[in-house]
């Protein structure tokens, strides 16, 4: 599960841009690796949401609203790509048993 927590920064009536206060999700090592072969892959750096491009979210950084939009574009296509390779990988288990029998 990915979690990124935001605070809105405000001039006025106007949302001008978000803080990212907390970025939570799984290391490059903890992730399958056609997962992190893929050019759509994230992963946690140390608070930060990293991809192979480097950092797309920074704990403590502001984006303008536009900007965090497209950046959780690419983390919600991530998260979509994740859960297709763990769907894969789960099929793939219950279909292998570790025995094979050969008869020739």
């Amino acid at each position: 599960m990915i979690k990124i927590r935001t605070e809105k920064v405000i001039d006025g009536n106007n949302l001008l841009s978000r803080r990212v206060i907390y970025c939570d999700l799984r290391s490059f090592h903890e992730l399958p690796s056609k997962y992190t072969h893929d050019t759509n892959a994230i992963w946690g750096n140390s608070g930060h949401v990293q991809s192979a491009s480097g950092f797309l979210l920074s704990k403590g950084e502001i984006y303008t609203e536009e900007e965090f939009q497209k950046r959780l574009t690419h983390i919600h296509r991530a998260g979509e790509l994740l859960k297709d390779v763990n769907d894969e990988k789960r099929r793939l288990e219950i279909d292998w048993n570790g025995r094979e029998i050969f008869k020739i």
